[in-house]
């Protein structure tokens, strides 16, 4: 199985993203929300290719995990899945 890395760029814009669900919908939905992304990411070493292929790269091995209207790009290694990003109605330019 695949080994899951987390990307300080994911990190920060996974924080910015529950910091204001917190302050709209309250606490209790943040908290959700974060830890059903996680547990959606959990299971993505299982069938890696099941999910679409990134649109704005010409990369097979770049997927999209997509969850409540938000894309988690992500890239497929031969021993990992590096979870790279995640954004909603803006682009995501990959650094």
């Amino acid at each position: 199985m695949r080994k899951i890395i987390y990307k300080e760029r994911f990190e920060k814009e996974l924080i910015f993203i529950v910091e204001f669900i917190a302050q709209n919908d309250g606490y209790h939905r943040a908290e959700k929300f974060y830890s059903e992304i996680y547990e959606k990411i959990e299971n993505i070493p299982f069938m890696p290719y099941r999910f679409r292929q990134n649109q704005t790269t010409n990369n097979t091995n770049i997927r999209d995990l997509i969850y409540k209207g938000y894309i988690i790009p992500f890239r497929i290694t031969p021993d990992t899945i590096e979870v790279l990003g995640i954004y909603k109605d803006n682009l995501w330019i990959k650094q």
